[in-house]
């Protein structure tokens, strides 16, 4: 455990058992008031903290967990617990009374699990998944099966279970995907509607909420693809506000293999002239992407798999060439499969 001062120094406090993990996926903790629930693997234990002193944690008791405990996601004084037990599934927890209120039974899978507002969400999967369940939790004892929100994959037959991650706020519901993001208000479980969504082409593995900002980690490179976005519920998530690059990079196409779609990121550290273009292995022009002035930051430009008088282009690898004023070239190899 880590304390923050007011200059955001970060210093080590106190440490603790270590947190339940299955299969490289880590529970969360949770903090009440001055109370931090931990939970942990044999034995499968609820620990309740006091840590109005965080030097000097106190242990106060211990709220048995279910066998095959995967995930704890916490919302106020209440605890989700979701086991893959036959004979336990989703059960909820009163962090007061430290009592079970009503369990939940479902089909027994490695889930990942949210809580926000007063709905829990279920991902049918530890790390990555392309279902979440949602159960409606406005009466604690008395939980129901709800809506469910299905992602496809990003090219149907060889990228599988696009969503990696979740995040809850209030009854906002984010999904971190293998391409971008999406948002959902789930103020009727019933009936989730989907109210933004950003097409990045990267992975985003990180996220963080304070309606309405929000901040995303995509590819897991907080040096490119990171930054800070406006989220408008009418309309979109708007471009990011992010610092100006350091050096000239060209990145790896995603997805790659592809089919029909390619999203290609490059970043520019200075104002310059940018040309990219798709070439055989032939070294024959395929497709010119870019060839314009453009100024410093972040790009994305997308490949239909098309060429330059747009008809449809043959299976294959390809190479995509980044060319820069006189001071910078690369080139990188990508895979169409029709």
């Amino acid at each position: 455990m880590y304390t923050i001062d007011d200059s955001s120094n970060i210093t080590l406090a106190s440490l603790l058992p270590a947190v339940l993990e299955v299969n490289n996926h880590t529970a969360d903790v949770g903090l009440w008031n001055s109370r931090l629930y931990l939970p942990t693997l044999y034995p499968w234990l609820l620990h309740v903290y006091d840590i109005s002193d965080p030097t000097s944690p106190v242990e106060l008791t211990g709220l048995p967990l279910p066998i095959l405990t995967r995930d704890v996601a916490y919302e106020g004084n209440l605890a989700a617990v979701y086991s893959r037990h036959p004979n336990a599934g989703l059960v909820m927890f009163d962090l007061v009374s430290l009592t079970a209120l009503d369990t939940l039974a479902m089909p027994p899978l490695d889930r990942d699990i949210a809580f926000g507002g007063t709905n829990v969400y279920l991902l049918n999967g530890l790390l990555e998944g392309d279902e979440v369940q949602i159960v409606d939790a406005s009466q604690p004892d008395n939980l129901q099966l709800a809506g469910t929100i299905t992602v496809a994959p990003i090219i149907p037959g060889i990228f599988s279970n696009s969503i990696l991650e979740m995040t809850a706020e209030g009854n906002v519901l984010l999904l971190g995907l293998k391409d971008g993001i999406r948002v959902y208000d789930c103020s009727d479980p019933y009936n989730p509607v989907e109210i933004a969504r950003r097409h990045s082409g990267l992975e985003v593995r990180g996220m963080a909420w304070s309606d309405p900002q929000l901040y995303l980690v995509e590819n897991g490179d907080p040096a490119f693809g990171a930054g800070y976005y406006y989220l408008d519920h009418i309309v979109s998530i708007d471009e990011p506000i992010t610092q100006v690059p350091a050096t000239y990079q060209l990145l790896q196409n995603f997805p790659n293999p592809f089919n029909p779609l390619t999203n290609i990121n490059y970043q520019l550290p200075a104002d310059n002239w940018v040309t990219l273009r798709i070439y055989d292995l032939l070294g024959r022009e395929v497709k010119t992407l870019v060839n314009q002035r453009k100024a410093a930051g972040n790009y994305s430009v997308q490949w239909d798999g098309t060429n330059n008088i747009g008809q449809p282009v043959a299976s294959g690898v390809y190479l995509y060439r980044l060319k820069v004023g006189e001071q910078f070239v690369q080139t990188r190899k990508m895979v169409l499969l029709r």
